[in-house]
């Protein structure tokens, strides 16, 4: 979860340094100010996108983790409804239940 939150934030903010470098050179070489304008409105929508999904990353992990089997059954129904096909699923063995916070205590999963 931490690499999420990070990826999250490394490509949102690399992302948005890049529109307002571009920003910035429209405005001093080219006294170009629509252009800037548009690439601070995308820096804006950047920069909403990567705080809702650096929101989105620590909320997942205040919630605890659910059953792998059951993470595993939503993703092959996910993948049958966007794709229209027909998929298997099926677990054996004992169900252990695992924490968020037994995760955490890991350092990594």
């Amino acid at each position: 979860m931490a690499r999420g939150i990070h990826d999250v934030l490394a490509l949102s903010l690399g992302a948005l340094g890049v529109q307002l470098e571009l920003a910035e050179a429209l405005l001093a070489e080219r006294s170009d100010v629509d252009g800037a304008l548009r690439s601070v409105r995308r820096s804006r929508r950047l920069a909403a996108d990567g705080l809702a999904g650096a929101r989105n990353a620590v909320a997942a992990l205040r919630r605890d983790v659910p059953p792998l089997a059951e993470a595993l059954a939503a993703v092959a129904a996910e993948h049958a409804a966007d794709h229209g096909v027909d998929v298997g699923f099926a677990t054996g063995g004992e169900v252990r239940p695992l924490s968020s916070r037994w995760w955490a205590s890991r350092g990594k999963p």
